[in-house]
């Protein structure tokens, strides 16, 4: 689902639906050169076809940026977004993930210590204790800044040390980057009553019209017909 369609990573029979893709903003809004948005994103692939448009000369795969996902040239898919695609749940699939990219070798993170350290800090927060509120941000911050695997990342200052008063939104804004695409972000909006912001004009989504109803979960049909009292 969040493959772009075409895409020949990892060889025949590879590729997705190009159906769950972030706005722009998202990708846009992250501090650039950090380990974490190349590891969350998509920002180049691979497709194969006629890419010199020469149809006497065999098909061949060739790297596109994703400014060019969306071109219908008769390799890059048509359907597909100009922007970048969420790559966090297939960049390392591991052993077990056949060509497709639809298995993988590891377990869903029900929680990260990230996200504990976080949980943390936002309480610290609001207890007044900006010391601690530094400290658990900066743990995130120093392992995030510290590279990785993906292209031999090595460390680099991205992201820098907070410091100064920690806020409430600086906790929100390091949990969006830590744990983006973690079915996290929503929840958070409807416990800090974000909803207007997050999907008004200035968002990373807009959505006109956002009520307070909207934070409520949709009582399932089913529910409905079996009770009518709901």
């Amino acid at each position: 689902m969040t493959c772009i369609r075409n895409d020949y990573r990892h060889g025949a029979g590879n590729g997705g639906w190009a159906q769950i893709v972030p706005e722009i903003k998202v990708y846009n809004t992250w501090p650039a050169g950090g380990y974490r948005r190349a590891v969350s994103f998509t920002e180049e692939t691979v497709f194969l076809g006629d890419h010199d448009s020469d149809a006497s000369t065999p098909d061949e795969a060739y790297e596109v940026h994703y400014t060019q996902f969306g071109i219908a040239d008769g390799s890059v898919h048509g359907q597909a977004l100009a922007r970048p695609f969420i790559a966090k749940y297939y960049r390392f699939p591991g052993s077990f993930a056949r060509g497709s990219v639809r298995a993988t070798s590891h377990n869903p993170s029900m929680m990260r210590y990230a996200e504990v350290l976080l949980i943390a800090a936002e309480a610290a927060v609001e207890l007044q204790n900006n010391a601690a509120a530094t400290n658990y941000i900066n743990q995130v911050r120093a392992r995030a800044r510290s590279g990785g695997s993906w292209k031999s990342t090595p460390a680099s200052a991205v992201p820098a040390d907070i410091s100064g008063t920690v806020t409430v939104n600086d906790v929100l804004e390091e949990r969006r980057f830590e744990l983006a695409f973690e079915c996290k972000r929503w929840y958070d909006i409807v416990r800090r009553r974000l909803g207007p912001d997050a999907f008004g004009p200035n968002g990373l989504e807009v959505r006109p019209g956002f009520t307070d109803s909207d934070y409520l979960t949709p009582i399932p049909a089913t529910e409905v017909r079996s009770n009518p009292n709901l």
